[in-house]
């Protein structure tokens, strides 16, 4: 999607919409890539989490033997 993004129409090409109507495509194009990619970080910071309090679980049980 990030190629869209960049979309430059040769000046000899028929664009498929009026040129109001591709100005909100490439808007809504870009909110997408935005959402996505907070999306994405949103997924990682839970992984991360998950990954830093896993170990801290599995921990309790050998600490509480001694």
């Amino acid at each position: 999607m990030a190629a869209s993004s960049s979309f430059q129409p040769s000046p000899n090409r028929k664009l498929p919409y009026q040129a109001t109507h591709q100005v909100e495509l490439m808007h809504l194009e870009a909110e997408t890539e935005a959402l996505l990619q907070h999306l994405q970080a949103l997924k990682q910071r839970r992984q991360i989490v998950q990954n830093v309090s896993q170990p801290a679980g599995q921990l309790e049980p050998a600490l509480a033997m001694r």
